[in-house]
Parts: structure tokens; C-alpha cells; sequence
């Protein structure tokens, strides 16, 4: 599949405006809370003791978490320092998604003969980067230093390598060696995010699709996949046993819901309403395109991997008691651009016409740019306010944030007093800076309110997201 001189330079210029917006995301905004805490979590003098305490609590997956240590190793307990990891692999992800649709598109059944009616081959690779780079949710995770984006890369290497070692397994030699990059790739995803799983066993299903067609090969294709797939787990495993013990949570949240539906709808771009149904438009389109072609084999794969996968998200959520959120869904954005790629290449209107990539970049860069990410809470200026307001034997309150603001506050650590010692003691010696933050739940509220009845404060001050009393002492 030959990229035409005109497509290199589409792919050249959204390549350099795809890695610009993740670069702009890198350094801006501030580090928020989920992001200090997994820097926190991680943070000892040794990776042996890192792994104790990530195995604590909710136990998550160390591979995001051992490569950010690296960075901030060299770069320093910065944004720059937490991010660099996720913006390299949010425009790795781009390369990713370009050879896994360059493996699609090898088996869609080709159509009429002719140039023209070729011309899809070579344009779904580049309209799959292109989609990807202007994508406005997966610009904000190449710029989060939590898993989401690493986590995304190794998703759709792993389709890729799937592919690949399905069209490579007749050849011995090579076959062996994709299969084993491809076992390597989903084991290396499960260390990234339980959701793993759900990659293996979408990937499984899709398996199981290739053994009921009639042709021997796909049953002797898909043995390999199970194997490979077996062998992932394995390799995972240990860890697995070691750390996994997951209580519910105490989240609650209605999924039968229009409210639900439309939230989804514009989440699933990045919160842009009109990208998201431009989107599923394509998407759509696309899938009823592969239907018309018989091509089988990518319909059930894009579409398992799509509807499958939500529905197994939304499930897990549920039974965890947790919210959905649009990161959780990330991974799943693969198969919807991809079917939004094959709308738009197998069209020769939509493939001829500048409107629709000047569209998407208008409506992609502007959501990036527009957003700007705002945070309700301001961790830098709250920190710049106790250093100016912070006297000599004065005590800090932080209930719920205590560890987190010690990032940017360490001088609390030899400050701080917990809310409990407020309620149970007499009289203060000396004064007390509470802090409430937006992170506090009903009974820690309740508490806050006792102390504020309790020691009626004199002085009230605020940094964004935040309000710091001044209790008497």
C-alpha cells in the first residue's frame, strides 16, 4: 500500500500538529490531584519498596508507573518530569494506529478493479493518523502522567501484532516471532491496567470468530492467538496473585439515562458535540461500507472491539460501584476511528473533498485549545498562599488532601494536625489554618463545619478551589 506524494505531506502536517498539541498539553495545566498521588504512591527510596506500597489499596498495575519513575528520575518532580512518558506514547500511538490500519485494510476484500477504487488502501492509513492526531481526548491523556495513554499504545500495538502474526503464522519462522511479540505486547498491557483483560478477552471472542470459518487456517490461526493469549496471562499472573484485592466503591450511577447517554455522546471526543457526531458519523458509515463489501473479518473486530468493549467497561463500573468517565473508555477510541477512517477513505466524495480533514482539524485543535483543561482546584496557588500567610508556630488542617498538598507544601509535614485533634481538644495553642478542599466527603464536611462552630474563625482566605480558615489561637 503506497503512500501517494500528497498523502506523505497531509500525514507530514498532521504528524507535526498532532505532536505540537500533545507537547502544549505536557507542560500545561499544573499537575492535578490523580497525578500527584500516583507520583506519591511511587515514591521511595527503592523499586522494591515503590512496589510494596502500589500493591496497597487498590493495587494497580506498576509498568505506567516504574516509567514514569524513570523520568522523573532524570527530569525532576515536574510536570514535565510526570508527563514525558505519556506524551511519548500518545505520539507512538500515532505510528501504532497507522500500521494496524495498514493490516485492516489487508484483509477488506478490494472491490472493483481500477486505480481510483483502489485509492482507499493507501488513504485509510493516513485518514486513521490523521483522525488520531487531531483527537481531542486522547491529547489530553498524551498529556496526563497516569496510564491512560501507555496503556492506549500497547492496546493498539497489540491488535497490530495480532494481525500481523495471523497473516505471518503459515511461515514458520516468522510466524513463531510475531506470535511471541504479540504475547509480549498483551502481557506488557495487562502490567499497564487491569483493563487489560478485557483487551485479552475481546481479542479471545474475535479468535473464536476465526475458528467457526469454514477455511482450516482459521482454526490453526486462531490456536495460536489462545496460546499467545494464554501466554500473556501467564506472564501476568504473578502479579496478579501478589497484589489484586479490590473493595467496592461507594459511587453510584444511573446508565439507563438520557442524561448518561448524552454525556457519553459528547465525552467520547473530548467534549466537543459537534467532533463527536461527526464522528460516529463516519463510523457509521464506515461499518455499513465493510458490510456491503462481505468483509467479515474487520466488521467483527472493529465492531467487538467497539460495542464489546463498552459494554465490558460499563459492567465493570457497575459491579465495582464506580463512575464511568471517559478515560476509562480510551482504549475502546481505536476501533471507533478506525471505523470513522473507513467511512471517510471508502467514499470517493468524502476522500476527494478538503472539507472534511479541514473540519476535523478546525474542530479537533479547537476543542485542545479552547479547553485548556481548567482545574477546579489550584494546587500552586494554595501553595504560594501558606508560604505567605504561614507564621511562626502556626498549624495546618488538611483533611483529605494532606498527602497531596505535601507535594507542593512540604513544610506541612511538621505542621500538620489532624481534624480529629481538633474536635477532641480543649483550647488551640496557637493558630490553626484549616483548608477545604472540593475533595471532601459528607462526613469529613460535617466534621469541618463542627470545627468551624467549635473555633470560629477570624480570618478567611481563598486560592482557587480552595477556602483556608484562620482559626484563633
Amino acid at each position: 500500500m503506497k503512500i501517494l506524494p500528497n498523502q506523505r505531506r497531509v500525514l507530514l502536517a498532521a504528524l507535526l500538529a498532532g505532536a505540537a498539541l500533545r507537547l502544549m498539553t505536557m507542560v500545561y495545566p499544573q499537575l492535578w490531584l490523580d497525578e500527584i498521588i500516583q507520583i506519591q504512591r511511587f515514591d521511595h527510596p527503592s523499586l522494591e519498596e515503590a512496589l510494596q506500597d502500589l500493591r496497597t489499596e487498590t493495587a494497580p498495575a506498576p509498568l505506567d508507573f516504574i516509567l514514569q519513575r524513570l523520568f522523573l528520575r532524570m527530569l525532576g518532580p515536574s510536570e514535565a518530569g510526570a508527563r514525558l512518558h505519556a506524551t511519548l506514547c500518545g505520539l507512538l500511538s500515532l505510528a501504532a494506529i497507522f500500521l494496524l490500519a495498514r493490516e485492516i485494510g489487508r484483509i477488506i476484500p478490494a472491490g472493483d478493479s481500477g486505480t481510483s477504487s483502489q485509492d482507499w488502501r493507501s488513504h485509510f492509513p493516513a485518514a486513521a493518523l490523521f483522525l488520531l492526531a487531531f483527537f481531542p481526548l486522547h491529547v489530553f491523556y498524551s498529556g496526563e502522567g497516569r496510564p491512560y495513554s501507555l496503556f492506549f499504545l500497547l492496546t493498539v500495538t497489540s491488535f497490530w501484532l495480532l494481525l500481523r502474526a495471523l497473516r505471518l503464522h503459515s511461515a514458520a519462522g516468522e510466524g513463531r516471532l510475531a506470535w511471541a511479540a504479540y504475547a509480549g505486547a498483551l502481557a506488557a498491557a495487562l502490567y499497564t491496567s487491569y483493563q487489560g483483560a478485557v483487551v485479552t478477552a475481546l481479542q479471545a471472542g474475535w479468535a473464536g470468530f476465526l475458528w467457526l470459518r469454514p477455511r482450516f487456517e482459521g482454526k490453526t490461526a486462531a490456536r495460536a492467538a489462545w496460546i499467545s493469549q494464554a501466554t500473556a496471562l501467564l506472564l501476568f499472573s504473578p502479579w496478579l496473585f501478589w497484589t489484586y484485592s479490590r473493595t467496592r466503591d461507594r459511587f453510584r450511577e444511573e446508565i439507563l439515562s438520557l442524561d448518561f447517554f448524552k454525556r457519553l455522546i459528547q465525552e467520547s471526543s473530548g467534549g466537543s458535540w459537534p467532533l463527536s457526531l461527526l464522528l460516529m458519523a463516519l463510523g457509521v458509515w464506515g461499518f455499513c461500507k465493510l458490510y456491503r463489501r462481505g468483509a467479515r473479518r474487520a466488521l467483527s473486530l472493529l465492531g467487538l472491539w467497539l460495542a464489546g468493549g463498552l459494554a465490558a467497561v460499563l459492567f465493570l463500573d457497575a459491579w465495582r460501584g464506580y463512575f464511568f468517565a471517559a478515560r476509562q473508555a480510551l482504549f475502546l477510541a481505536p476501533a471507533g476511528l478506525l471505523a470513522a477512517a473507513l467511512g471517510w477513505s471508502l467514499s470517493r466524495r468524502l476522500r476527494r473533498s478538503l472539507l472534511v480533514p479541514l473540519l476535523i482539524a478546525a474542530l479537533g485543535a479547537g476543542t485542545v485549545i479552547l479547553s485548556q483543561r481548567k482545574q477546579e482546584a489550584d494546587w500552586i496557588a494554595l501553595a504560594a498562599l501558606l508560604r505567605q500567610q504561614v507564621q511562626t508556630g502556626d498549624r495546618i488542617a488538611a483533611p483529605g488532601i494532606y498527602r497531596v498538598l505535601a507535594f507542593r507544601y512540604p513544610q506541612v509535614n511538621s505542621r500538620h494536625i489532624a481534624l480529629e485533634e481538633l474536635l477532641e481538644g480543649e483550647d488551640l495553642a496557637g493558630r490553626v489554618l484549616l483548608i477545604r478542599s472540593p475533595y471532601l466527603d459528607s462526613e469529613t464536611e460535617r466534621q469541618v463545619e463542627r470545627c468551624l462552630q467549635r473555633y470560629p474563625p477570624i480570618r478567611q482566605l481563598r486560592a482557587p478551589g480552595f477556602t483556608v480558615y484562620v482559626l484563633p489561637g
